[in-house]
């Protein structure tokens, strides 16, 4: 049985630098990978109009067919402010990759940059079943002691087994974005 620093504090604010080898292999397929933004057209606090999908890399299924909790992702047209929060992170990130109107590329984004890498210290994890609430199954969500949501992935006569990691942790994406106006720089949206 597996029992260790059970979904710590440290694991949550770990920094990764420099680049995966998912990022060098998928470089090498000859697809562009997320890098810092450049000095194109689009920039931090420009609103943006654009029309974007995203599938996971490994398969090429729809983000929200893959994601267990059928997770909304808002896919299509969409207006947003760069940099201003909302959606995935990564689409932001691509936005300012983007080169002109009418444009669309195809990015992939690393784990990482997606929903993290997958960690040990978060799971899986079996715990005796007599620790179980009653009624519990596999793929319900539990509340842990410290805050944290972990879902359950595996149950017998004697052990439960959670993972806190997010469902789609570990997974490269492809995001596709189209920008469909020019942007709205931010002294102009007043």
């Amino acid at each position: 049985m597996r029992c260790g620093p059970l979904l710590s504090a440290a694991a949550l604010v770990g920094h990764h630098s420099g680049g995966s080898p998912l990022s060098a292999a998928l470089a090498l397929r000859g697809r562009p990978v997320m890098t810092a933004a450049s000095d194109g057209l689009v920039a931090d606090g420009a609103l943006v109009h654009l029309e974007w999908s995203v599938r996971l890399d490994r398969t090429g299924e729809r983000l929200v067919d893959a994601a267990s909790d059928k997770a909304a992702f808002d896919e299509g047209a969409v207006r947003l402010v760069v940099g201003g929060g909302g959606y995935l992170p990564a689409l932001h990130r691509v936005a300012k990759e983007l080169e002109g109107v009418g444009e669309a590329k195809t990015f992939v984004v690393s784990p990482y940059d997606a929903f993290g890498e997958r960690s040990a210290d978060l799971g899986p994890v079996e715990l005796p079943i007599s620790s179980a609430p009653e009624g519990l199954k596999i793929s319900d969500m539990v509340q842990l002691s410290n805050g944290l949501k972990a879902r359950v992935t595996a149950m017998t006569d004697e052990l439960v087994t959670i993972d806190a990691n997010p469902a789609l942790a570990g997974e490269a994406l492809q995001i596709t974005a189209k920008l469909l106006a020019a942007p709205v720089r931010g002294a102009d949206l007043v």
